[in-house]
């Protein structure tokens, strides 16, 4: 949805599951857009050769929670590569995360205040432009509390 409401804008979207891939493609040539690079595989890899101050925003929605404590350790947002991905940004700039795992949410603002970054919390989107994913859809229906954050650089 970001993509085709701001079609000057370049975004890359990065999946290593093939599933994932083929439903990113087959949404992108049903609504012929031309404005989404796709990167079928670790994102770890493109944003280490990518030079600092780069990317204007990063959207991080529903990511797997990994909701048993023995594998929190597997969720993406893990406090070094939240510092990567600041280091990535522009200045002034967000990465957005939304999640239905409290626990999840707490993590990332404890890396937050660890980090002196500034961020906001709050159940309705924090970006022009949002669709409910599939995620947040099937949270809602199973009565969870979906929060949105924005991390400032």
């Amino acid at each position: 949805n970001q993509a085709l409401c701001n079609p000057d804008s370049l975004y890359i979207g990065s999946e290593i599951f093939e599933h994932g891939i083929i439903s990113a493609t087959s949404y992108i040539k049903e609504h012929n857009l031309r404005n989404i690079l796709i990167w079928p595989d670790d994102v770890d890899v493109i944003l280490r050769d990518m030079p600092n101050d780069y990317l204007f925003n990063i959207f991080i929605l529903f990511p797997d929670p990994w909701t048993k404590r023995k594998h929190c350790k597997r969720r993406f947002l893990q406090d070094w590569r939240i510092k990567i991905m600041l280091d990535k940004l522009q200045k002034g700039r967000n990465i957005y995360f939304a999640s239905d795992i409290a626990d999840y949410i707490a993590f990332v603002q404890d890396v937050c205040q660890k980090l002196g970054v500034s961020y906001i919390i709050s159940e309705d989107p924090l970006h022009l432009n949002y669709q409910n994913t599939r995620y947040h859809n099937k949270a809602l229906l199973e009565g969870r509390r979906v929060q949105f954050m924005a991390i400032t650089k």
